[in-house]
């Protein structure tokens, strides 16, 4: 008798869960909306398919706001500490120390790009 409602229950909880899900992405994505006008009833196959396709977007867009957000500030720091050796340091050693820095600094940035772009297996 448990296992009945137990069922009855779970089935209930994807249900509802699904219909968030359609309610979400088809906020999210208006064509969504217009392609499934027709139909009177989304499938659920079709709601997972389109959240996957949507966090999948989502994910690789997100990706690369963060590493464009990484670039500039790392650039702001390092300009930002080269700026301050050559006006803070000794007249005779900051210039070259900054530019020293600013190579060091560079080729970091370098390195980290290249190593963020190579596909891992």
């Amino acid at each position: 008798l448990k296992k009945p409602l137990m069922e009855k229950r779970r089935r209930a909880r994807i249900n509802h869960c699904l219909t968030e899900l359609k309610s979400i992405l088809m906020a999210a994505d208006p064509k969504a909306d217009q392609n499934t006008a027709g139909q009177s009833k989304v499938e659920k196959a079709d709601i997972l398919e389109m959240t996957v396709q949507l966090l999948k977007q989502r994910i690789l867009v997100g990706g690369g706001e963060k590493a464009e957000g990484f670039i500039d500030g790392y650039t702001t720091c390092a300009n930002n500490a080269a700026l301050f050796l050559t006006n803070v340091a000794e007249p005779n050693a900051g210039p070259l120390l900054a530019a020293g820095l600013m190579t060091h600094l560079s080729r970091m940035l370098e390195e980290r790009l290249r190593n963020q772009t190579t596909p891992t297996m």
